[in-house]
């Protein structure tokens, strides 16, 4: 039996390489898993993003005037400056649905007239392009991260599965907001991080490239901008123990690079609220919106204890509660700080995930509005499923039975809809008694009885005139198959010896099982 299937990770299994093949595969799974539930749903939020790239697109404007009324662009999201309408949203996803929406507008124009029926497949396509592209690339990366780490072809799939499927990372990769965007931005900048301090062939590219996520994941979420900032100082520090050329060149680079996002960001500020300072969000029209973000720094105050368990463990919108297998991830958190070599790494993730729990439990509007889940905790779900690969193999029954649910859960949420009204929570939180633990989960309440009823969303399965369970069985063999071929692939590589791959630190030390090491 060799290393791989002994779950005995090599001194030098960061030089693995992952097959281009089982890569491929991974992508195809994580974009069909995105785009079998076509991002069409209709909604403000979506809306307000739409809009703004119509606009842009159509009219060479940033003012949504013509949109924010109109059949299939109509929003309340909005922010309202000197008589002109404004999407109220972060201009990340804005971004990158530009450029998809610009080069596939003369077909959208040929195939449909109707407005409404032409926005809604727009919002597709950009959906498409700016969310689930980016959530497929991210997830591919985490693939080759865990494989890399475990040399363990269980571990890898495992993990890659968790990123994909056991997160509301998923259900967001379906609809056109930012919070899956930003999450898969934050991933791709850790990885690439880490392989920068273990000794990247094109280091000066590799900083351009975190420094380009950081920023667009900084200016596409703005709670998110916290673990830019963290990220940042990761990078920093894998900088600061290179050869003094390399380190202030990569820096500069880096900066350089994550200032452009920051950069057009001032200018749209400027544009359209007068300060490159100002946020769309100081001006929004909502008014409990607009009374909420009045207090505190950007509406966030101290955190409070009981949305802390909302927002973690209770069946309300808590994120371990929905998602279990990121109880795994926080476990590998304590495996990755005791393993040589990852400690800064452990370190990073715990502050990211912590960071974001306390700046959300500081918010009125914990929740984020509609959503099942607490979605502004989002962009910290991907970056906890990195530590699964650093878990002994002896606890993966465990780890079954925990991705068995969130996928579950998942899948539920997607199934129907991710954005479920949020004015019964709204209400219960009215009473200052504190939530009941049962009947409040808006997953197994609300969501599962549609389920049951056969309200699922329109998706590839049923265009293709098959019923809702035989859609939904259409869509689970479509997405075990590519991941059981990468996983297949991975188990006829066989881990190299410890100084066959070439890495000069490999010291003559016995192998440990479970062991990892590094520069």
């Amino acid at each position: 039996m060799d290393q791989a299937r002994k779950g005995v990770a090599p001194r030098c299994a960061l030089r693995l390489r992952t097959p281009r093949a089982a890569l491929f595969a991974v992508f195809l799974s994580a974009m069909l898993a995105s785009l079998y539930f076509p991002g069409s749903l209709w909604g403000w939020n979506q809306n307000s993003r739409l809009g703004l790239i119509m606009a842009i697109v159509d009219q060479a404007s940033l003012t949504i005037d013509d949109f924010h009324e109109r059949a299939g662009t109509e929003t309340g999201d909005k922010s309202i400056h000197d008589g002109h309408v404004y999407s109220d949203k972060a201009i990340g996803t804005a971004i990158l649905g530009v450029p998809a929406y610009w080069l596939s507008r003369p077909l959208l124009e040929r195939a449909l007239t109707d407005l409404p029926r032409h926005a809604g497949l727009a919002r597709m396509v950009v959906t498409g392009f700016a969310v689930s592209l980016p959530f497929a690339i991210a997830i591919t990366m985490l693939f080759g991260f865990a494989w890399r780490s475990s040399a363990s072809p269980a571990t890898a799939t495992l993990a890659a599965t968790a990123g994909m499927l056991g997160t509301p990372a998923w259900p967001f990769a379906t609809v056109l907001f930012g919070h899956t965007l930003a999450a898969a931005l934050l991933l791709m900048a850790f990885i690439l991080t880490r392989q920068l301090r273990h000794g990247a062939r094109h280091p000066k590219m590799v900083c351009i490239g975190v420094g380009v996520l950081l920023g667009l994941a900084a200016v596409t979420e703005y709670p998110a901008a916290a673990l830019c900032g963290l990220l940042g100082l990761y990078l920093a520090a894998v900088l600061a123990r290179m050869p003094a050329s390399t380190r202030w060149l990569g820096l500069g680079l880096a900066i350089a690079a994550g200032s452009l996002p920051l950069l057009l960001l001032g200018a749209y500020n400027a544009q359209c609220f007068g300060s490159p300072w100002t946020l769309s969000y100081a001006v929004i029209a909502d008014p409990m919106f607009s009374q909420v973000h009045d207090t505190g720094l950007l509406g966030v105050s101290m955190p409070r204890a009981d949305r802390l368990l909302y927002l973690t463990l209770h069946p309300v919108r808590g994120l371990f509660a929905q998602s279990p297998i990121l109880l795994a991830g926080a476990a590998g958190l304590i495996a990755m700080a005791r393993t040589p070599g990852w400690r800064l790494e452990a370190a990073v993730l715990t502050a990211a995930v912590a960071t974001l729990l306390l700046i959300n439990a500081g918010f009125p509007i914990w929740w984020g509005g509609r959503s099942f889940a607490a979605r502004h905790l989002v962009p910290c779900t991907v970056l906890l499923c990195a530590p699964i690969a650093f878990l002994s193999p002896r606890w993966r029954p465990v780890l079954l039975m925990l991705l068995g649910l969130s996928i579950v859960q998942m899948a539920i949420a997607t199934a129907t809809t991710p954005i479920p009204n949020d004015d019964a929570l709204t209400a219960l939180l009215g009473d200052p008694a504190p939530l009941a633990w049962t009947g409040t989960s808006p997953i197994w309440n609300d969501a599962w009885p549609a389920l049951l009823a056969g309200q699922i969303r329109p998706n590839l399965g049923q265009l293709g005139g098959l019923g809702p369970l035989a859609s939904m069985v259409l869509f689970a063999v479509l997405l075990a198959l590519p991941m059981s071929i990468a996983a297949r692939i991975l188990s006829k590589q066989r881990p190299p010896e410890q100084d066959q791959a070439g890495d000069p630190h490999a010291a003559h030390l016995p192998l440990k099982a479970g062991a990892r090491f590094s520069r």
